[in-house]
Formats: structure tokens, sequence, C-alpha cells
């Protein structure tokens, strides 16, 4: 695993991700290995998907969620070389959130 790991760090530099991205890739690599506990070469689709609706029912926020995916597909397209294990894998969609506009009132009592 360390191997992997190592292999993993150093795709991470090669692509020149920003250093707070780096740090999350490699946290969200750490959940995973513990979630696989095998090598994730072992992983059908079947598993990944499991992985997936674990991620979905744990309650974790939709932007979250695809940090998780981003990672783990920078996983197996760059590292492992097989893409086509994660190819299913589609974005969840973020919730649209209509901006709190204070009232006129309330912008005289701040003013």
């Amino acid at each position: 695993m360390d191997n992997l790991q190592q292999r993993f760090v150093w795709d991470l530099d090669l692509v020149d991700y920003a250093p707070k991205t780096k740090k999350q890739y490699l946290l969200d690599f750490k959940a995973f290995m513990a979630y696989c506990q095998d090598s994730p070469e072992s992983m059908t689709g079947d598993d990944l998907r499991a992985w997936v609706d674990r991620l979905k029912n744990s309650g974790v926020g939709p932007s979250r969620i695809k940090q998780h995916l981003a990672s783990v597909g920078f996983l197996y397209r760059r590292t492992l070389g097989i893409p086509e294990r994660v190819s299913f894998f589609r974005w969840p969609k973020v919730p649209f959130r209509i901006p709190v506009v204070m009232s006129i009132e309330e912008v005289r009592l701040v003013m």
C-alpha cells in the first residue's frame, strides 16, 4: 500500500495541483484505502458503486462527495491506469441557495 501511496503522491506532484488539493486528495485516498481493505485493483464496479452509495448515505454533502469522487477518480485514471472502473462516476448536484436579502426595514436598522 505504501508503494501505491507513493505513486499516488508522485502523480499529484506531476499534475502540479495546489498544496491544499494534494492534501485533501491524500486524505481521501487514505479513507478509500481503509474502506477497500485490499488492493483497489481488486475492487469491481459493484464494489465501487457500493462505496459511492455508502458516501451518499453517510450524510456528507454533495460538495464533499464530489471531492471524494475526484480523488478516487484520480487514483483510478492516473495512478492505476484503469479509467473504465470509474467511468460511471457522476458529480452530485449541489443545490442552488438563494442569497439572503435584507428588507428595506432591516437595512434602515443597520444604518
